[in-house]
This record gives structure tokens, sequence and C-alpha cells, in this order.
């Protein structure tokens, strides 16, 4: 293909000082119930709190919050939009470069921060914000290039609303809470079944949607399979 056919596309640097205020507010709310949970747990384990209560648990939260918005940024400064005359391309540093025809989209629903994509797999979703640069010119050429697929409002849906946080939910129990809970509840009988369930679920997850979303880095496909093994390793600590 010719390179007069590719137009590309960046997000403003200056755009990212939104999206990293948003995290710091999800992350310090999320903060004080990871340490709350870690610390009953852990007190149960261990009545005479130690090293680890009062200094490990703030440094692994504030250098997990520093490492996460320094990616974001990286993320943001290096996100590449490739319009092509038979495809779209989202290129990021570490991700799979996700590609879609014209004739796969399905619906471009277009709110205040920006224009969602979506096509016929639910893993196949782009979201396109205000924060690019020449965001205009690319809506535009994005009419031109999938002339049957009209650019609408974005409705507000409960069911999305709750699906999102159910998912979030979900996953801290799977890959956090349900570890933790194994290593400090007081009912041995349930360790060996809910550790075997916890390993299964994390299996079923990786394979169904975290292995096939591109959302998910490339370096997860190889450390995902650490993430079963936590409810294994919960259940040895609490049975030895």
């Amino acid at each position: 293909m010719e390179a007069q056919n590719v137009r590309c596309y960046r997000l403003d640097p200056r755009g990212f000082d939104e999206v990293r205020r948003r995290m710091l507010i999800l992350l310090g709310a999320l903060a004080p119930l990871v340490i709350a949970v870690v610390w009953y747990f852990d007190g149960r384990l261990h009545p005479d709190r130690a090293f680890f209560d009062f200094v490990g648990i703030p440094i692994i939260v504030v250098w997990t919050t520093y490492s996460s918005v320094r990616r974001a940024r990286k993320n943001w400064e290096l996100l590449r939009l490739e319009l092509r005359t038979d495809k779209l391309i989202c290129k990021r540093p570490g991700y799979p470069d996700l590609e879609l025809a014209p004739e796969d989209v399905t619906r471009i629903a277009e709110s205040p921060k920006g224009m969602v994509i979506e096509t016929k797999s639910q893993f196949k979703r782009l979201f396109i914000s205000k924060r690019l640069l020449d965001y205009e010119d690319f809506r535009a050429n994005l009419t031109a290039w999938t002339p049957l697929v009209s650019i609408v409002p974005a409705a507000r849906s409960i069911r999305a609303w709750v699906l999102s946080v159910a998912s979030i939910l979900g996953c801290m129990c799977l890959f956090g809470l349900g570890p933790i809970y194994l290593i400090g509840t007081p009912h041995r009988e349930l360790v060996v079944p809910l550790g075997i369930a916890l390993c299964l679920a994390n299996v079923a997850m990786i394979l169904l949607f975290m292995l096939r979303s591109p959302e998910m880095p490339t370096s997860f496909r190889y450390t995902a399979w650490i993430l079963p093994a936590l409810p294994l390793l919960a259940m040895f600590v609490r049975l030895s």
C-alpha cells in the first residue's frame, strides 16, 4: 500500500493529565480497601503486627500506583493509529496490534470523551479519545471509511456499568481476595475445595477472556500462568 493511503494519528501528550488524575482517584479509593483486607487476614495469622504490616504494605501500594501511572503514560505517548484503505490499526508498545476492517464495524458511539468503535467480536472494540490530535480529521475520515455505519450518540447503559463493576470485583476475588482468604480462613475444611475451584476459575478466565483480549500486554501471555498457582500456593501455606 502506498504511503499516501495511510493516515497516522497520535494522542495529545497534554491530555494525559486528566487520565492520571482519574487513575489516582481510582487507585486511591481501592488502596484502603486492599490494605484493610490484607491487614485483617494477616492479623489472623500473625496477631503481633510485624514490619510488613506497617511498612511493607504501604510501600507495595505506592510502588504499584507509581508503576501503573508510568506505564499508562508510556502507552498514551506511544499509541499510534493508522487509518488505511482496508483497515484501522491501533499500535501500542507491549500490546498486540488491534486491526479492524470496515466490514467488521457494527456501531460507532460517540460521547463527550470520545468514541467507541464496536465490531462483531466483543474482543475487538476500540476507544478513540477526544484527546487525539486532529480528532475531527480522524472522525471525518472514519465516516468515509465506514460509509454503512453512522456515528451515533452514546447512550448511558446501566447494564454496561454493572457488568464493568462486576468484572472488576470478580477479578479482585479470583486473583487477590480468594488466595488471601484461603490463607486466613479458620475453616480448614474449605481450603482444598475452594483452592481447586479458584485455580480452575483462574485458568478459565485466562483462556476465555484474558488471552483473547487486545487490552492485555503481550508479556501477559506468559506471566498469566502464575495466577492459577496463587490459590495452590495459598493452600500449601494454610495446610502446612
